[in-house]
């Protein structure tokens, strides 16, 4: 059936790319970068990582997202520093904005690039080039293409931090025939939830290769700001008279729509010098003039952090409001500076929901809306804990913060339940290390 499911996704792929084709052209001329080293997407590579790969196997890691890159990078740290892997690493990434934070933090030892084109001819011949130890993906999806070029090469496959939600098992369920095939091919599952073990047997994953490893993303381990980004938040608070000492609203996360709700609710709470101030941090920068003029026509007066970095102190003490924030790779740092958090994607139309982890990591009092499906079991957790507060209004909404304004100690104490609902994945990072070491070693 392996091949049969092979020819079919081959079939299709060129067709299904130039139908996304002018949205994904839409996405990429707004972040900018994806014509950096295009030819990484064909198999061409830079004589840095050439040279890295001339020195021996390197370990093939892959990160989609940012959020993913910044979890690559600490287990690379992590690898480095308990000697399970002192090679060459290959960290491939799928979007500029995790290219550029990536190419920043890297060691020397590690070459970033683009994840190639999942075309046979492709991934044949990046293989070849690239002769890795092992491909780890983390939290990524599978590739046909390059899962089986790595099957048939005798490349172990490590998936960590795996999750499969009820939604996307629901998915895979009716392709089970043709997608079975390529999960049966990982050499090693490290598993977020023991409630995922299940989910990935149905998708033909086999049991002695599935190990609840916990999320890196939820364990506290070498996590949290770096020390430099949580220094520029703290410039950034003490320079912008309308934030000073005040507490702190975060919306991090969100998606259309999502600021101006938020934005109608922070305004109705305020009256008087206690009232929080406004941070929004939306999930793709290049969103953030849109949000901000959506916050505008509710009668805010926003400023972009990118525009106080470009003028500084002349802004400090101009007409503004509230912030919202256009760059990448700080979210952790505002999540550890503000008082209240809001997680976006997950009030309607959205669906699925951001990550709660950081704000629970840092105590943080959370308030979502109804739709967290993406991180169910952690969620169901952390309400039974009486941890977070789901809401499903933004009537509700304001109810929560006004009593979190007025109960400080309240609020604390919801956010101390959060934090020690991530107990569980306490050591993730090394079990995920442990885990690679096991599949380098055959």
């Amino acid at each position: 059936m392996k091949w049969l499911a092979l020819v079919v996704y081959n079939l299709l792929l060129p067709l299904a790319l130039l139908v996304m084709l002018p949205a994904q052209w839409r996405k990429m001329r707004r972040r900018g970068g994806y014509g950096v080293a295009f030819g990484e997407r064909l198999g061409a590579y830079s004589p840095k990582t050439l040279d890295l790969v001339s020195s021996g196997e390197p370990l093939w890691i892959h990160a989609v997202s940012v959020g993913e890159m910044l979890m690559a990078l600490r287990l690379v740290a992590a690898l480095r520093e308990s000697g399970a892997w002192t090679g060459g690493v290959v960290l491939s990434v799928t979007t500029s904005t995790g290219r550029a934070l990536a190419e920043e933090r890297a060691d020397a030892a590690t070459s970033v690039v683009w994840m190639p084109f999942d075309l046979p001819f492709v991934v044949g011949r990046v293989v070849r080039r690239l002769r890795p130890k092992a491909l780890i993906l983390v939290e990524a999806e599978l590739w046909p293409n390059l899962v089986s070029r790595c099957d048939r090469q005798g490349i172990p496959v490590c998936v960590l931090n795996a999750r499969l939600s009820r939604r996307s098992e629901a998915r895979y369920r009716r392709f089970r025939a043709w997608v079975n095939p390529f999960f049966g091919m990982i050499s090693a599952l490290g598993l977020q939830h023991e409630g995922d073990r299940r989910r990935f047997a149905a998708l033909g994953v086999r049991d002695e290769v599935m190990d609840v490893t916990g999320s890196i993303k939820f364990d506290g381990e070498g996590a949290g700001a770096a020390p430099e980004v949580a220094a520029r938040v703290r410039e950034v608070r003490e320079r912008l008279s309308f934030l000073g000492n005040r507490r702190i609203l975060l919306a991090a996360s969100t998606h259309p729509g999502e600021e101006a709700m938020v934005c109608r609710v922070w305004r109705s709470l305020r009256s008087g010098d206690g009232d929080p101030a406004l941070v929004v941090v939306p999930r793709h920068f290049e969103r953030a003039g849109d949000a901000a003029a959506d916050m505008e026509r509710e009668g805010a007066r926003p400023l972009l952090i990118s525009r106080w970095g470009r003028d500084g102190g002349a802004l400090a003490v101009g007409g503004y409001d509230c912030l919202v924030v256009d760059v990448t790779g700080v979210l952790a740092a505002w999540t550890e500076a503000a008082d209240f958090v809001i997680v976006g994607k997950s009030f309607a139309p959205h669906y699925g929901g951001q990550t709660p982890a950081e704000a629970a990591r840092a105590g943080k009092p959370i308030a979502t809306g109804p739709h967290m499906e993406n991180f169910q079991e952690l969620v169901e957790a952390m309400e039974e804990a009486k941890g977070m507060a789901r809401v499903s209004s933004a009537m509700e909404l304001e109810d929560v913060l006004r009593a979190w304004i007025e109960n400080p100690e309240l609020a604390t104490a919801l956010g101390e339940r959060a934090r020690q609902t991530l107990s569980a994945h306490q050591g993730a990072l090394r079990r995920s290390v442990n885990l690679i070491e096991r599949v380098v070693e055959g």
